[in-house]
């Protein structure tokens, strides 16, 4: 306790300089502030975080969102992987090349193996995706935020991302499947954890603060069933195997252009977990859509530029080890819109409602063999 006041009394003087700053610099329009809702906030350059995060280390005190140290920053750059490489999925032509068996007796073993999901086709079949749900649009979207409303994103041709003639079908699984599941993401996959039967089964890391272009620069809350502690990603996937990873972010970057960049920092994100879980099943969760009383009136946080963004990612699905899914299909009315009555702030679900998405979950999960159930 004397420790803490001493450093507090030590700081309080540049703590109250800088947050004074700050007040300035935001009357003077130097520091804006974009508020949509009740946890997300978007703040350019708080210039008192830096004093802030110093009490807590000195202190000794954890910090969640703040950035991992010199030591873990070393080991996550170490593991960012230098080019797009193949890992993990083994082709069915690859297999019978290593095995020097007919590529026929794969194939069957495959459909067998995966209970008649497995589909051999040099087509992406629609089996092995859900559509993007569409929304109306209620001409608020600032393009700002936005892609040119003509472009076109295709799937990559090359690296993880690469599709071949492997694919496999959506099935339903029951809450076991979970097991040995970890789920990324923000508030909303935090909602997850708290309202539904997953955090009696799965892994997570997931806060409000978390983004595509923070998940591996901070130390968040990891919870399991029995655990509960701070850590970093990289550490999280270094430690632990997972047969299946969810990732669901993308409501705190809505204020952040654009979505080309959006895109591009979710395929580093993908390449990154990858080379660390070579044999996860990684599932691209769409961004859940916002209600209408939200989307016609905020030219950020609305449903077109949501649509936008889940269409980006959605072609970062290859069919065999990544697949992309839609959970607002079960969450919103004949307009696209997040429904009002699942909702108390146009954003979040209410607890109630949680596990109408993990029931969406349980429908459209992929089966490839054994070792995946």
């Amino acid at each position: 306790m004397k420790k803490i006041l001493k450093v507090l009394l030590e700081k309080i003087p540049l703590l109250l300089l800088v947050v004074a700053a700050g007040l300035i610099l935001r009357g003077a329009g130097a520091v804006g502030e974009l508020k949509t809702g009740r946890d997300y906030h978007f703040l350019q350059a708080p210039v008192y975080t830096v004093v802030l995060d110093g009490i807590s280390e000195e202190m000794g005190v954890g910090n969640a969102g703040t950035a991992p140290d010199e030591e873990q920053a070393k080991v996550e750059e170490e593991e960012e992987p230098a080019v797009e490489e193949e890992a993990g999925y083994v082709s069915a032509e690859e297999e019978a090349n290593r095995t020097d068996r007919p590529l026929e007796d794969v194939i069957e073993e495959r459909k067998e193996a995966s209970k008649g999901t497995y589909i051999y086709s040099g087509l992406f079949p629609e089996e092995a995706t859900r559509p993007v749900l569409p929304a109306m649009d209620y001409g608020v979207a600032d393009p700002y935020y936005m892609d040119p409303e003509d472009t076109v994103y295709e799937y990559p041709k090359k690296g993880v991302f690469q599709q071949n003639h492997d694919y496999y079908a959506f099935r339903s699984v029951k809450n076991r499947y979970f097991d040995d599941a970890l789920f990324i993401g923000d508030s909303q996959t935090d909602g997850l954890y708290n309202y539904t039967d997953l955090r009696y089964h799965a892994s997570f890391y997931a806060l409000e603060s978390v983004t595509i272009y923070n998940v591996f620069d901070v130390r968040i809350p990891f919870r399991t069933e029995t655990e509960n502690y701070e850590t970093s990603l990289a550490k999280v996937l270094k430690k632990h195997d997972y047969r299946k990873i969810y990732i669901c972010v993308g409501m705190n970057e809505m204020g952040v252009p654009k979505t080309t960049d959006f895109r591009n920092e979710y395929k580093k994100v993908i390449r990154r977990i990858r080379k660390a879980q070579p044999d996860a099943i990684i599932y691209i969760q769409g961004v859940v859509h916002v209600s209408g009383a939200m989307s016609w009136s905020d030219p950020a946080f609305n449903n077109k530029n949501l649509v936008q963004r889940n269409e980006a990612i959605s072609k970062l699905a290859n069919g065999h080890d990544i697949f992309y899914i839609e959970p607002s299909e079960a969450l919103c009315d004949g307009n696209g819109d997040l429904r009002m009555d699942y909702t108390n702030d146009n954003v979040h679900l209410t607890a109630h409602y949680y596990p109408l998405w993990l029931d969406y979950l349980k429908q459209y999960a992929i089966v490839r063999n054994e070792d995946d159930k």
